[in-house]
């Protein structure tokens, strides 16, 4: 799960399901434009979805 949240708009960008693991990448598509602030904050499931990994903030921008 990938969710940048804008700050300055308080609009929130997700997806749910990404790329497994083997892809080696996922994108998330955010407005670039000047001025915009996000927190951005990931989420992983196992394979076979048995478990999760804890959300925790990534990065400010």
């Amino acid at each position: 799960m990938l969710l940048a949240y804008n700050v300055t708009n308080k609009q929130a960008y997700h997806t749910i399901t990404g790329q497994f693991r083997k892809t080696g990448n996922d994108l998330l598509h955010v407005p670039t434009e000047k001025g915009l602030r996000y927190e951005v904050y990931i989420a992983f499931v196992s394979a076979d979805r048995s478990r999760q990994s804890h959300m925790p903030i990534w990065g400010k921008q």
